[in-house]
C-alpha cells in the first residue's frame, strides 16, 4: 500500500453493503417469527394458568353442579382479554363431570383455545 492510498474501494464498499443486505434479509423475518412464537407461548401459559385457577376455585366449591362464564383481562403485554366458560354436571349420585374453556385472540386474530376435562367424587357425610 502506498503512502497517499487510504480506504475501500468502491468495489469493497459494494461488497460489504451486499453482504450486510443478505444477512438483513435472513435474519429481519426470523426474528419476526420468533418474536410471534414468544407471544404465541406467553399466551399458552397464560391460559394454563387460568385454567388451573379456574378448576382450584371449582374443586373448593362445596356446590359443585353448575355453569358460568367470565371474561379475564391479559397479563402479558399484547395479550387480549380471555373468555372462560365452565360447566359441572352430575352424571351419577356423587360424581360430577367438570370442563373449563378459555378461549383468546392472538395479535394476528387467530383464535386459541384450550379445555380441560376432570372428573370429580363428592363423599357426602
Amino acid at each position: 500500500m502506498n503512502g497517499r492510498e487510504r480506504g475501500f474501494t468502491l468495489v469493497e464498499t459494494i461488497m460489504a453493503f451486499l453482504v450486510f443486505g443478505v444477512l438483513t434479509a435472513f435474519a429481519v423475518p426470523l426474528c419476526r417469527e420468533l418474536n410471534l412464537q414468544l407471544h404465541e407461548q406467553q399466551m399458552e401459559m397464560e391460559m394454563v394458568r387460568i385454567l388451573e385457577d379456574k378448576m382450584e376455585s371449582l374443586a373448593s366449591d362445596a356446590g359443585l353442579a353448575g355453569s358460568g362464564a367470565e371474561r379475564l383481562p391479559g397479563r402479558t403485554e399484547g395479550s387480549g382479554p380471555y373468555h372462560v366458560y365452565w360447566r359441572a354436571v352430575e352424571i351419577e349420585p356423587r360424581l360430577y363431570e367438570v370442563w373449563v374453556e378459555v378461549k383468546g385472540k392472538d395479535r394476528g386474530g387467530k383464535i386459541h383455545k384450550k379445555r380441560w376435562v376432570t372428573h370429580r367424587f363428592v363423599e357426602t357425610q
